[in-house]
């Protein structure tokens, strides 16, 4: 595989900022840096096309929720927002305006622009206008959001810096011939993509201070997370015991090794293309176990940027000119002296600057007020979403997980499951005789104005009872009580949404907001009894009895 324009580049046109390719100890470090901290173009435009096609399916997801989740008549209005979930520095157009025109019309031109960029048409400028409306949509919602939405964030940000469209992009079939696309990159900003893809892997290891991930259980505790666990992969994993104590060491050593594998300077091209393949797989592990979003394809398509040069040649995918490139360097010969360097400083500095927040950012995560970020960069970080903090399954993975029972009675005194639909599930005479005394719900389980006992039993997959990740985000957060005061929103969406489609007797009254929380044992104990608790009470239209938070988790 070859691309067309093959115009070889003499030596003495390639570009002068180029180390040489001779002998000597200099130019093998030159290479060694090059190799180490550059991208290849094939590579960045492979993780483009990812990257993009990622962030259309994202934005085709949020369609289907637009309403409820992105708008005023939903469940997270934006007084709820300003309120409870963003910060000062945060800016958003999504913030704009609360009206569902206002907000499809966003994501329409957040879809085209990252179509855009994935074709790699005016790439730079999707780029720019993809990041802008992924960051507003991302303080628009933050309490819907994951690990996965972070990472694309972060890495949309540092491809501003980076030459996105080179190579399999409309861009590129629309130079002329007499430009060919360099094939390496080396500055501030290849070495700031790599740096922010290894601190994910790296900070997470070293938040991961939890016992389990030391005596080998944590990847136990991970899979019976029934909201997270994807059947029936996970089951078959929590069957190999002996299996799950290899997983969890070889997880988190990993994650510390791999990334700084990369730093290898002797057989680069194969040592990079091992590091890259192995975290692709362990990702795809991710996976087939665990009901994470668009998570491990986001990072799978990261990792496809680092794929190194020696892979696509031996793969047959060669180019003209194997010159390197350094980033802000002009691509037209331009004058010598300070006018042909000072557009190489000018990026390095930008992307320095942006480099040594992420790592102080970083390391503020793990070392506390000893590494924190000063107020100014701090504030900057904010308002362009550069915070970050790779807490997943850390200091442990959760040891308690359930699943919502919502029992409404509606107008003419009738009973609705609003969250699976038809009746709600009622405890049979056999299932009530068979809880212990101490067990038995008073009132647990017991809706207002029923003499019915909520059923404890669990669901088949509880992980499919959710649309999708970000109602599966939105309804664990919903559960904590850092969110507790967000009840009420969806109380009220709820209401209106039901409501709004029915009339007299099928109309909604009142519903309540069940947690079947099933503490998790350690490996020899297994699952421990649900505990029912109601953490909210709402009433849709009568005026004369408060909606209230029952319980706190």
């Amino acid at each position: 595989m070859s691309e067309p324009a093959a115009h070889p580049t003499p030596a003495s046109k390639r570009d002068p900022s180029a180390p040489s390719s001779g002998g000597g100890l200099r130019a093998w470090l030159a290479r060694v840096v090059g190799d180490v901290f550059g991208l290849d173009t094939r590579s960045l435009a492979v993780a483009r096309i990812g990257l993009g096609v990622l962030c259309v399916l994202d934005v085709l997801v949020r369609f289907t929720d637009l309403s409820f989740f992105l708008t005023d008549v939903g469940a997270l209005p934006r007084v709820a927002v300003i309120d409870e979930l963003a910060r000062s520095e945060h800016v958003s157009l999504y913030m704009a305006a609360g009206s569902p025109l206002w907000v499809g019309a966003l994501l329409t031109v957040q879809a085209l622009a990252a179509a855009a960029f994935a074709v790699g048409f005016r790439t730079r400028l999707a780029n720019l206008v993809l990041w802008v409306l992924v960051v507003s949509l991302h303080v628009r919602g933050g309490i819907l959001l994951q690990s996965g939405d972070v990472v694309m964030r972060l890495l949309l940000f540092w491809s501003l810096f980076l030459p996105m469209g080179a190579r399999l992009s409309l861009d590129h079939l629309r130079s002329r011939p007499t430009r060919p696309a360099p094939v390496q990159v080396l500055g501030l900003a290849s070495a700031g993509f790599m740096v922010q893809l290894a601190v994910v892997y790296i900070f997470t290891a070293y938040l991961k201070s939890g016992r389990v991930w030391s005596n080998g259980e944590a990847v136990y505790y991970a899979l019976k997370i029934d909201h997270f666990a994807k059947q029936p992969f996970a089951d078959l994993l929590l069957g190999q015991p002996w299996l799950l104590e290899i997983l969890t060491p070889a997880t988190w050593f990993w994650e510390i090794l791999g990334p700084y594998l990369l730093l290898m300077p002797f057989l680069r091209g194969p040592v990079r293309t091992f590091v890259v393949s192995a975290f692709v797989f362990m990702h795809l592990g991710f996976f087939f176990g665990l009901e994470i979003g668009l998570f491990p394809w986001i990072c799978i398509a990261a990792w496809l940027a680092l794929l190194p040069g020696w892979l696509w040649d031996r793969l047959g995918w060669r180019v003209s000119d194997p010159g390197l490139h350094l980033l802000g360097a002009p691509r037209r010969p331009r004058p010598s002296g300070w006018r042909r360097g000072a557009p190489v400083l000018v990026h390095n500095l930008v992307a320095g600057f942006f480099l040594a927040l992420v790592i102080n950012w970083n390391l503020s995560t793990v070392g506390g007020a000893r590494y924190a970020v000063p107020a100014l960069p701090r504030a900057v970080g904010h308002t362009l979403r550069l915070d970050q903090k790779w807490n997943m399954f850390a200091p442990y993975p959760l040891k308690d997980d359930g699943w919502y029972a919502m029992p409404g009675q509606l107008s003419d005194g009738r009973w609705v499951d609003l969250w699976r639909g038809g009746e709600p599930q009622w405890a049979t005479e056999a299932e009530r005789a068979s809880w212990p005394d101490a067990e038995r719900p008073t009132p647990g389980g017991l809706p207002d104005g029923s003499e019915q006992w909520l059923s404890r039993e669990k669901p088949a997959v509880v992980s499919s009872m959710y649309a999708n990740q970000r109602w599966r985000k939105y309804m664990r957060n919903l559960w904590l009580k850092r969110y507790k005061d967000m009840r009420v929103y969806y109380g009220k969406a709820v209401c209106r949404a039901h409501n709004g489609a029915t009339r007299g007797g099928d109309r909604l009254r009142t519903f309540e907001i069940w947690y079947m929380k099933e503490d998790t044992g350690p490996p020899s104990e297994g699952e421990r009894p649900v505990v029912p608790v109601r953490i909210w009470t709402h009433h849709c239209y009568k005026t004369d009895v408060p909606s209230r938070t029952e319980r706190e988790p």
